[in-house]
Protein backbone atom coordinates (compact mmCIF):
# COMPACT_ATOMS: atom_id res chain seq x y z
CA UNK A 1 0.00 0.00 0.00
CA UNK A 2 1.25 3.49 -0.94
CA UNK A 3 1.05 6.12 1.81
CA UNK A 4 -0.08 9.55 0.34
CA UNK A 5 2.68 12.55 1.70
CA UNK A 6 -0.24 14.88 4.08
CA UNK A 7 0.04 18.45 2.12
CA UNK A 8 -0.81 21.36 4.84
CA UNK A 9 -0.05 24.43 5.77
CA UNK A 10 1.94 24.26 8.90
CA UNK A 11 1.80 28.28 9.95
CA UNK A 12 0.41 31.54 8.66
CA UNK A 13 2.33 34.86 9.86
CA UNK A 14 0.75 38.41 8.92
CA UNK A 15 2.99 41.60 8.40
CA UNK A 16 0.56 44.49 7.64
CA UNK A 17 -1.78 43.13 4.75
CA UNK A 18 1.63 40.95 3.93
CA UNK A 19 0.94 36.93 4.72
CA UNK A 20 3.82 34.79 5.03
CA UNK A 21 2.72 30.93 4.75
CA UNK A 22 4.81 27.92 5.47
CA UNK A 23 3.76 24.55 3.80
CA UNK A 24 4.63 21.30 4.56
CA UNK A 25 7.24 19.47 2.37
CA UNK A 26 4.94 18.05 -0.25
CA UNK A 27 3.73 21.42 -1.07
CA UNK A 28 6.50 22.34 -3.67
CA UNK A 29 4.96 23.53 -6.90
CA UNK A 30 1.24 24.28 -5.25
CA UNK A 31 -0.32 27.60 -5.98
CA UNK A 32 -0.82 29.83 -2.47
CA UNK A 33 -3.92 32.29 -2.31
CA UNK A 34 -6.23 34.11 -0.02
CA UNK A 35 -9.77 33.65 -0.30
CA UNK A 36 -12.99 34.42 1.19
CA UNK A 37 -15.24 31.44 0.12
CA UNK A 38 -12.44 28.27 0.03
CA UNK A 39 -13.73 26.97 -3.15
CA UNK A 40 -14.14 29.96 -4.80
CA UNK A 41 -11.42 31.68 -6.76
CA UNK A 42 -13.30 34.73 -7.79
CA UNK A 43 -13.39 35.72 -4.38
CA UNK A 44 -9.17 35.64 -3.94
CA UNK A 45 -7.73 38.98 -1.90
CA UNK A 46 -4.53 38.68 -4.14
CA UNK A 47 -3.23 39.60 -7.69
CA UNK A 48 -2.41 36.28 -8.00
CA UNK A 49 -1.36 33.02 -6.46
CA UNK A 50 1.65 32.43 -5.91
CA UNK A 51 3.81 29.12 -5.93
CA UNK A 52 5.08 27.64 -2.99
CA UNK A 53 8.56 27.84 -2.93
CA UNK A 54 11.35 24.71 -2.12
CA UNK A 55 11.50 25.48 1.02
CA UNK A 56 8.03 25.36 1.41
CA UNK A 57 7.42 29.62 1.94
CA UNK A 58 6.03 32.06 0.17
CA UNK A 59 4.34 35.43 0.83
CA UNK A 60 1.03 36.98 -0.57
CA UNK A 61 -0.16 40.46 -0.46
CA UNK A 62 -4.03 40.99 0.07
CA UNK A 63 -4.06 44.39 -2.43
CA UNK A 64 -7.44 46.08 -0.56
CA UNK A 65 -6.10 47.59 2.98
CA UNK A 66 -10.21 47.69 3.84
CA UNK A 67 -9.98 44.08 3.98
CA UNK A 68 -7.85 44.29 7.04
CA UNK A 69 -9.51 42.33 9.99
CA UNK A 70 -11.88 40.39 7.95
CA UNK A 71 -12.14 36.67 7.85
CA UNK A 72 -10.78 34.48 4.69
CA UNK A 73 -8.99 31.49 4.59
CA UNK A 74 -5.48 30.60 2.76
CA UNK A 75 -5.76 27.87 0.70
CA UNK A 76 -3.24 25.81 -1.65
CA UNK A 77 -4.51 24.47 -5.05
CA UNK A 78 -3.02 22.22 -7.32
CA UNK A 79 -2.78 22.54 -11.33
CA UNK A 80 -6.36 21.39 -11.89
CA UNK A 81 -7.36 24.13 -9.56
CA UNK A 82 -8.62 21.62 -6.36
CA UNK A 83 -8.08 23.09 -3.09
CA UNK A 84 -5.60 20.46 -1.46
CA UNK A 85 -4.80 22.32 1.82
CA UNK A 86 -6.74 25.33 3.99
CA UNK A 87 -5.90 26.84 7.09
CA UNK A 88 -8.31 30.34 8.71
CA UNK A 89 -6.74 33.12 8.84
CA UNK A 90 -7.94 37.28 9.73
CA UNK A 91 -6.46 39.31 7.10
CA UNK A 92 -3.26 41.47 9.08
CA UNK A 93 -4.03 39.60 12.72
Amino acid sequence: MCKRKRIAITSVKWVGLRCRVQASAGAVGLLADIRESIADKATSLVAKPKEIEPDGQTSLLVLDDRKSGTKATVVLVDASGTVVAKFPTVIGE
